[in-house]
């Protein structure tokens, strides 16, 4: 006679550890769907919003004299656009002046001074560029 165990044992252990397995996936399952459901839910919600968004400079303007920069924007969308970033650069693109969190509301003009002239620097803004936090897709940059 030979030893092993019996194909209806065998049978048996191979049905509870299938039990047990689908046990622990049961009680797995339903968190991890509904975790991927609500961010999958979240990204396409952000990117229909920035789908009809956007943003133009109206006005570059630098004063020398003053070493003032004032640079309009429109959105030129449908969506208003929150922690916008407006960056001014040198020639040699170091970053002169950063104003971050301007919002940039649905038809509307949006004005941003800055003195990137000023503040130590010696050097005049070559080039300005905004982007959006919230529509990363929305950039514009334009020379002075």
């Amino acid at each position: 006679m030979s030893k092993g165990v019996s194909p209806i044992l065998a049978a048996v252990l191979l049905f509870a550890v299938t039990v047990s397995v689908v046990g622990i996936f049961a009680n797995f399952a339903p968190n991890l769907i509904s975790s991927i459901t609500s961010e999958t839910q979240g990204q396409a919600s952000s990117q229909i919003e920035c789908e009809g968004a956007g943003m133009a400079f109206e006005g570059v303007n630098y004063d020398t004299g003053t070493s003032t920069a004032t640079y309009t924007l429109r959105n030129t969308g449908n969506t208003d656009l929150f922690n916008v970033s407006v960056v001014s650069f040198g020639p040699d693109r170091n970053v002169l002046e950063q104003n971050t969190s301007v919002n940039v509301y649905t038809g509307n003009l949006t004005s941003i001074t800055q003195n990137p002239g000023g503040d130590g620097f010696d050097t005049d803004p070559d080039v300005v560029q905004a982007f959006s936090g919230q529509c990363g897709s929305i950039e514009l940059r334009e020379e002075i």
